[in-house]
């Protein structure tokens, strides 16, 4: 979430999309924590299920804005 707030606060495209990137590669890679801790026992399954759901869901918009960044910055 912090890389997706600095980057909201850049002005410049290409730097936003850099930030918005990262911010999408983090996201992908917490659900490895959550699966973590799924098998240590911390959270229960229908808690994995649900905070996977919601990663698919905050993955979704912001791949969109990836790709629409991506293609203004093509202009």
């Amino acid at each position: 979430m912090l890389n997706y707030v600095e980057g909201y606060a850049r002005s410049k495209k290409k730097v936003m999309l850099n930030f918005y990137e990262t911010s999408y590669g983090s996201l992908q890679e917490s659900i490895y924590v959550f699966y973590l801790s799924l098998e240590l026992n911390y959270i229960k399954a229908e808690d994995y299920k649900l905070l996977f759901d919601l990663k698919e869901s905050i993955s979704k918009m912001l791949w969109k804005t990836i790709v629409g960044l991506r293609s203004d910055c093509e202009d």
